[in-house]
C-alpha cells in the first residue's frame, strides 16, 4: 500500500525499482455476464498508481530473464522461455514506475510493433513472468502502459527516416501480427508499403479468431490507423493473392483473386505473412467426422457473426 495517502492520487507516484516487500497483485476480470452479453474484454486494465507500484517491484536484474530467457546448466541448446518478441522489460517497467508514460511506450514499441494487441493475448506466464525473478505482473503493466498512452495521446506519430525510400515498394500478404510489425518496420525506414487481405478489414486472426471477450478490436484499427496516417501504408482489402486457376478473377466468397506474379512484377520486395489461418484435420474416421467443426472456422465465423459481417445459418466446416 501507499504510505503517503496524498501521494496516490497524485497523476505520477515516482517509484524506484526494487519493492520487494509490494505483493504481486493481479489486473481485475470483467464478469462472465459482461464478457457474454456485452461482449467486453475479459480483463481490466491496471489503472495508474496501482499499475505503477507494480512496476516498481521490477528489480532490474543484471541478466533480465523476463527478456532473454533463463539458461540452463545442464549442455542443451533449449533455453527457458522469456519475452518472445524481446521485449525490454526491465526498461519499460523502470520508466513507467518513475512516470514516464510516453519513454515507456516508446520502449514497448520498439520490439513489439502491435503493443496491447500482443501482450492482452501473450501467454506471459510461461514466457517473461516464469523467468521474472520477483514474478511481476509484466503483461498487465505493459497493458497498462499502452492503455494509458493511446488514451493521453503519447504515442508518437510514426516518421518515417527516408523519404526517398518512398519509391521503392513493399508488398505485405497477410494483415495480421506478423504483416502489421513487417508494415511498420517498413513504414518507419520510409518504404511505401500495400498490404493484401482478403478480409474486408485489417487484423488477421487477432480480428477474426480471438474473440472480442479477450481483445477488443479498436485496440487492432487504432495501430492501422497509425500507419495510414503517414500515406505510405495502403489497404488492399478483399483481395486473395493466388487464384485456383487461371480463369477465376473472385472467390464465391465475394473476394477478389491477384496472381501472385503481378507482384513480383510490381513491387521490389514481398512479404508473404499468411499465418494459421487454415486448420488442421484430426483425421476421424466414419460418421462422427462429419460433425466437427474445426475451433479455428468455429472462432472466426463466431466473430464474423458478432460483427455482422457473417450469416451463420447453415453453418458447415469447411465453409472458407
Amino acid at each position: 500500500m501507499f504510505e503517503d495517502e496524498e501521494e496516490k492520487e497524485k497523476p505520477y507516484y515516482k517509484l524506484n525499482l526494487g519493492n520487494v516487500h509490494l505483493e504481486r497483485a493481479e489486473a481485475p476480470l470483467n464478469s462472465v455476464t459482461k464478457r457474454v452479453e456485452d461482449g467486453e474484454e475479459r480483463l481490466i486494465t491496471f489503472k495508474g498508481p496501482v499499475a505503477q507500484q507494480q512496476a516498481s517491484r521490477c528489480l532490474k536484474c543484471a541478466t533480465a530473464f523476463c527478456s532473454q530467457g533463463k539458461i540452463p546448466e545442464i549442455e542443451v541448446n533449449i533455453a527457458e522461455p522469456g519475452c518472445g518478441v524481446d521485449n525490454d522489460c526491465p526498461d519499460f517497467l523502470e520508466q513507467y514506475a518513475a512516470g514516464d508514460i510516453k519513454a515507456a511506450a516508446r520502449t514497448v514499441l520498439n520490439t513489439n510493433k502491435g503493443g496491447d494487441i500482443v501482450c492482452r493475448v501473450c501467454p506471459a506466464h510461461l514466457l517473461c513472468e516464469s523467468g521474472c525473478t520477483n514474478n511481476v505482473t509484466i503483461k498487465n503493466v505493459e497493458a497498462a502502459i499502452m492503455e494509458e498512452a493511446w488514451e493521453k495521446g503519447l504515442i508518437d506519430p510514426i516518421e518515417p527516416l527516408y523519404e526517398h525510400l518512398a519509391q521503392h515498394k513493399v508488398a505485405v500478404i497477410g494483415s495480421g501480427y506478423a504483416g502489421l510489425g513487417i508494415a511498420t518496420k517498413a513504414v518507419e525506414y520510409g518504404y511505401s508499403v500495400t498490404m493484401f487481405d482478403r478480409e474486408k478489414k485489417p487484423g488477421g486472426m487477432a480480428r477474426e479468431g480471438i474473440p472480442a471477450q479477450k481483445l477488443a478490436k479498436h485496440r487492432i484499427d487504432r495501430y492501422f490507423n497509425r500507419l495510414v496516417d503517414t500515406k505510405l501504408l495502403n489497404l488492399q482489402m478483399g483481395v486473395s493473392i493466388g487464384a485456383p486457376n487461371i480463369e477465376a478473377t473472385t472467390s464465391e466468397w465475394g473476394y477478389e483473386y491477384k496472381p501472385f506474379s503481378d507482384l513480383v512484377r510490381e513491387y521490389d520486395a514481398i512479404f508473404i505473412c499468411t499465418g494459421a489461418y487454415s486448420p488442421k484435420s484430426a483425421r476421424l474416421g466414419g460418421d462422427a467426422a462429419k460433425s466437427v467443426i474445426s475451433s479455428i472456422n468455429f472462432l472466426k465465423a463466431h466473430e464474423k457473426e458478432r460483427q455482422g459481417s457473417l450469416d451463420v445459418t447453415g453453418y458447415k466446416a469447411g465453409w472458407y
